[in-house]
């Protein structure tokens, strides 16, 4: 299960259709709820289909998108998530999936 919580957002998404390319991982983006300006949150690709993300700024709300490279570049980011508030769960975790 994906979490969410005070200062952080565990994402995680599925495989995209790599058209033949091997994969050399992906990248995450944020975006502030209110900004038009996305953020690389690793300088390295991820190999893995999730990712946490953390030293986030807990009641602020934020869009995430993912985008796969492979030795041809990076692909076309994934769809914004849906606009996730990070907050303590008092105990309740929230599912996040791309």
């Amino acid at each position: 299960m994906e979490e969410v919580g005070s200062d952080f957002v565990n994402l995680s998404w599925e495989k995209p259709d790599d058209g033949g390319g091997r994969l050399l991982g992906y990248y995450i983006e944020k975006r502030e709820a209110g900004s038009e300006n996305w953020t690389r949150v690793n300088m390295q690709p991820v190999k893995t289909l999730s990712y946490n993300i953390v030293n986030l700024v807990e009641d602020c709300s934020y869009y995430f998108r993912v985008i796969a490279a492979n030795a041809a570049g990076e692909g076309t980011p994934s769809t914004e998530s849906s606009k996730i508030v990070v907050k303590d769960p008092k105990g309740e975790l929230s599912a996040v999936r791309l």
